[in-house]
C-alpha cells in the first residue's frame, strides 16, 4: 500500500530507503515501534507489557521481545528493573 501510495514498486521503494537511511523500511519501523514501548515503560513501568506490543503494532510477543532486546540491549523486564534503580 505504501508503495501504490508513491507510484512506484516495492523493490524500488526499499532499495531507496535502504540507501538513504543505512537501514530496512522494516528496521525503521520496529525501531519507532519500540522506541513508542520504551517510552511507555518510562511512564509507567507497571503497563502491561503484552498490551503495549500490541498497541505499538507488534503481533507477536516473541518478535516483540527479540526486537526490544535488539535496541535496548536488555528484555523489558531487565529494562524495567533497570528503571527502579534510577
Amino acid at each position: 500500500m505504501f508503495c501504490q501510495l508513491l507510484g512506484s514498486n516495492k523493490d524500488y521503494v526499499s532499495r531507496c530507503f535502504r540507501q538513504n537511511t543505512d537501514t530496512t523500511f522494516l528496521d525503521y519501523v520496529n525501531s519507532l515501534r519500540i522506541s513508542y514501548v520504551t517510552d511507555e515503560l518510562r511512564r509507567n513501568p507497571l503497563q502491561n507489557q503484552r498490551d503495549l506490543f500490541f498497541n505499538a503494532g507488534f503481533r507477536s510477543k516473541t518478535t516483540a521481545y527479540r526486537n526490544f532486546c535488539k535496541y535496548n540491549g536488555q528484555s523489558p523486564t531487565e529494562f524495567i528493573a533497570s528503571l527502579n534503580k534510577e
